[in-house]
């Protein structure tokens, strides 16, 4: 009885997580279970499909107010979200951000919170429209000054108004060596979108981002975001990046192509943002695939470097969670290494034999063996 034999690939893989989401929340409606439910440890069914290593996470109530005051301050709310974190059985998967009030918050609170013992934050989150204060106001700078003091980064929700991706710039100027993410890449214009006429500029729509016509747009707005950051690497004043929100796939392909992938990184606003919204895993994995496909289709020589920026390494850097898990990554990745040596050196010794035994035709590259 003869068989055909055809080397085939080791079903094993090493890889492990692939994910890093640098922009979600906490609070109110949106507790850590939600985002947890996103993650492979609560579908381990789902094994094939990329998963979640950290949420990059920050709390709802500090960005909320109701008739005209937080629904928590900046000690009890950040607070409340390390509570919620530890609350779960799988609290080393989140990236807690401390948030900042700056109009009626004080700097000294946040240097309080960064300089526990007990507790940890990896960076400042900062929502100028809620805040109600222009991000270039001096009133930001302490707050800098404190990110820079331990050596944390810096996001800000962008939009046009007190949020202009320009202000942010402005401000992340007189601290160049704290990283400053831009989220969303700008979610709402400012001036004219691309050719478009100024009556439509000026469209009621247009302050509704959720609203089906400025998809269509959107790729126009976010590239104010890109051009302040191609703009800061070019004059080397600040240290920008790009979070993609509620961006399309062809925003964030233009963003790498003029910014570079070190500066691209993925987020979805989950369990708000339309690519992580509801905590519906198939969603958000099929958005990550819809993503990853653009990359692949853009960058087909260097894909896989791409992606591993974009969706992981580049959070690893910025934020600094990864630092315990450097080791166990080269650890795996040798793993995988010699796996794969090994397989070879197999594979190569049988056809040795087999050539030998004259049952093996090399350049019809299979086994034919003899039972």
């Amino acid at each position: 009885m003869n068989f055909t034999i055809s080397p085939i690939k080791p079903i094993l893989s090493f890889r492990g997580y692939d994910i890093i989401d640098s922009h979600t929340h906490i609070g109110m409606d949106c507790n850590a279970e939600d985002l947890l439910s996103l993650t492979r440890d609560r579908n381990p069914y789902d094994w094939k499909s990329d998963d979640i290593k950290f949420f990059v996470t920050s709390a709802i109530e500090n960005m909320t107010k109701k008739d005209g005051k937080y629904i928590l301050d900046e000690i009890e709310g950040n607070k409340k979200l390390l509570e919620n974190i530890k609350k779960t059985n799988n609290a080393d998967k989140f990236i807690p951000l401390a948030v900042c009030e700056v109009d009626t918050g004080k700097a000294e609170n946040i240097d309080k919170l960064l300089n526990s013992k007990t507790d940890k934050f990896y960076g400042l989150k900062f929502h100028p429209m809620v805040i109600g204060i222009d991000a270039d106001d001096e009133k930001y700078n302490p707050y800098m000054k404190i990110a820079q003091k331990y050596k944390v980064p810096c996001v800000f929700h962008t939009e046009n108004g007190n949020a202009d991706p320009k202000k942010i710039y402005e401000l992340a100027k007189r601290t160049p060596d704290v990283p400053v993410v831009l989220y969303h890449m700008n979610i709402v214009p400012s001036g004219k979108v691309g050719e478009r006429p100024e009556e439509e500029i000026q469209s009621k729509d247009l302050q509704n981002h959720r609203d089906k016509w400025c998809w269509d747009v959107r790729e126009a707005w976010n590239r104010e975001g890109i051009d302040i950051v191609e703009q800061s690497i070019k004059n080397n004043d600040a240290d920008l990046y790009l979070e993609i929100s509620w961006t399309k796939p062809e925003s964030m392909i233009e963003a790498i192509k003029r910014v570079g992938a070190d500066r691209v990184l993925w987020g979805t606003d989950a369990p708000i943002g339309d690519n992580g919204e509801n905590s519906n895993r198939e969603k958000y994995i099929d958005n990550v695939n819809r993503f990853k496909k653009a990359i692949r289709e853009a960058f087909p020589e260097n894909a896989e470097e791409i992606e591993d920026k974009v969706f992981y390494k580049n959070a690893e850097r910025l934020f600094k969670k990864n630092q315990g898990q450097n080791k166990i990554n080269k650890f795996v990745n040798n793993v995988e290494k010699n796996t794969k040596q090994i397989y070879t050196n197999y594979i190569n010794s049988k056809i040795k034999i087999l050539t030998e035994k004259k049952s093996f035709n090399p350049s019809l590259k299979t086994f034919n063996i003899v039972v």
